[in-house]
């Protein structure tokens, strides 16, 4: 009996001890299988907060230069922050690159390998380059929602920053405050991604990225020698001196000091020159501009609040550069009729290459310009004649001339020609009195370089900071300058080159037949009419 007890004890011990190990293993399993799940429901980006910033400071001035050597204003004047060599921040800059490309791979965006961003020897800016050929309609790019800079992510993408009081969740927004406060909440959200360091991407453009480059946020000299240059009546330039995105009357007075914060004029700044409307995408938005057939090579899908798709538009061979268009693109709308050359210098701080679109409403003058390649084969003697052998006589070489070509969108009226000889003696006149401006000037007449939103330049955006000039006493950049003079450039010859193309060609149905109001949408007068 005392045998049996004992076994009797020993076995529900036995059984005890097992039971409790079998709970603990559930427990584990069943902790470990939560976990997974919430990692599969992604609610945000993942973000780095070992580089999150406790400086709240609303004037920005922690010292970026611990961080890069890329050099950022502090102040008004323009002071950089840290100075070093041109290889090093090159070096610097191509990292961070990487490292967004890897923030958008970790967090379920794809890129496609055959891509790569680089600046090649013969140019000023880096762009997207095919490395391998690329099928039309392949995707270049895909991103999720989650990734994009837009009113949507703002209060999700900053779960680890602290709210105020007003900052419980999304706005609501009444039918006339939607447009503009949606612009606001993408600025607040890049402004915080920047200023806290939440992402790769918010870092690239805080620190490897020019700033004030587009001339709504130029000094008051490069606003002045800008408006005097090209704009003294308003048109057809179409100058603007529009504030912020973001202005007083849309904040409550404690949060006004952000339009003194040099980083909030950069977040607003880069929402207007890089953004689809008021959403910033990474990646994609280190695309540059062209127009034509022979350049712009892609179209983007925007599938609100699921994704972004950048596609081939035809075949691409290797070694191209992937090309998007700011005003002829397949989303781009009623720009294509309107927003012409000048209009893409106010809103982006660059002249496109060619083609350039010309569009003066006082004077009803809508025509494009395309810069044409054209090959033409020369015999020329060859030095090795042999006597015994005709064919060795000469030899054959190719050279390629380029020409520029004007297109009338509806025929040029006698009006319109006045006016373009009219304005060309005017801006010739202002070079004659102001010579001193084009003898400080870095750029070279009549050239021609990429761009894109940010004229994505490292040692211009180290320039943009440090050489100033006077203009009337007033102080401006030189790389504002220099804008101005290669706008004037390309109105200058341009029009020049239309009133050659105009000769025994104008007409006055575009007064007579054409719609005051609706006579620009026209493309093709031969095949529309007005």
């Amino acid at each position: 009996m005392t045998m049996d007890n004992s076994y009797l004890l020993q076995y529900r011990f036995t059984m005890t001890f097992w039971i409790f190990v079998i709970m603990i293993l559930m427990t584990t399993i069943s902790a470990v299988d939560q976990q997974q799940q919430e990692q599969t429901v992604v609610e945000a980006p993942v973000v780095d907060n070992n580089n999150s910033s406790d400086d709240d400071d609303t004037n920005n001035d922690a010292d970026p230069s611990s961080k890069t050597c890329s050099t950022i204003p502090q102040n008004d004047d323009g002071t950089a922050t840290k100075d070093c060599s041109m290889d090093q921040e090159e070096q610097e800059t191509k990292q961070a690159i990487q490292d967004v490309i890897d923030y958008v791979r970790d967090n379920d965006g794809y890129i496609n390998e055959k891509l790569k961003i680089y600046r090649p020897p013969d140019s000023a800016v880096r762009g997207i380059y095919a490395m391998e050929e690329l099928e039309k309609d392949e995707i270049l790019c895909q991103l999720p929602w989650k990734l994009l800079i837009s009113p949507e992510n703002k209060y999700l993408y900053f779960k680890n920053v602290e709210k105020g009081e007003d900052d419980e969740g999304e706005e609501e927004y009444d039918e006339e405050e939607e447009y503009e406060m949606k612009f606001c909440d993408s600025i607040d959200m890049l402004y915080q991604d920047m200023k806290h360091n939440l992402t790769p991407y918010g870092r690239f453009l805080r620190y490897h990225q020019p700033y004030r480059y587009i001339p709504a946020v130029w000094t008051e000299g490069g606003k002045m020698v800008y408006r005097d240059i090209l704009d003294p009546d308003g048109k057809p330039y179409h100058f603007d001196q529009y504030p912020l995105l973001c202005d007083m009357d849309d904040m409550d007075e404690e949060n006004q000091i952000w339009l003194q914060d040099e980083l909030w004029i950069h977040a607003d700044m880069l929402i207007r020159a890089r953004a689809d409307d008021w959403i910033l995408m990474p990646f994609y938005d280190m695309t540059n501009h062209r127009n034509g057939p022979k350049y712009y090579n892609s179209h983007h899908i925007m599938d609100y609040g699921k994704s972004f798709t950048l596609t081939a538009n035809r075949r691409i061979m290797a070694g191209e550069q992937i090309y998007n268009s700011y005003n002829e693109c397949n989303r781009c709308g009623a720009r294509q009729y309107d927003f012409d050359t000048a209009q893409l210098f106010m809103h982006y701080g660059f002249v496109e290459d060619y083609p350039r679109f010309f569009l003066i409403e006082s004077a009803r003058l809508k025509f494009r310009i395309y810069e044409e390649e054209e090959e033409e084969v020369k015999e020329t003697p060859n030095e090795n004649n042999n006597a015994q052998n005709d064919n060795s006589s000469s030899e054959s070489k190719t050279a390629t001339t380029t020409t520029k070509r004007v297109e009338f969108a509806l025929p040029p009226s006698d009006l319109g020609v006045t006016y373009l000889e009219k304005e060309i003696k005017r801006l010739e006149e202002f070079k004659n009195d102001n010579t001193a401006l084009w003898m400080q000037t870095t750029i070279e007449t009549n050239s021609s370089n990429d761009h894109q939103h940010n004229s994505d330049d490292d040692g211009d955006a180290k320039s943009n900071i440090v050489n100033e000039i006077r203009y009337k006493g007033i102080v401006l950049k030189q790389f504002e300058l220099d804008a101005v003079l290669s706008l004037f450039d390309a109105v200058v010859s341009g029009y020049k080159l239309a009133v050659e193309a105009a000769k025994g060609k104008t007409s006055n149905v575009v007064w007579v037949e054409c719609d005051a109001e609706e006579w620009w949408y026209t493309e093709n007068y031969e095949k529309e009419g007005c």
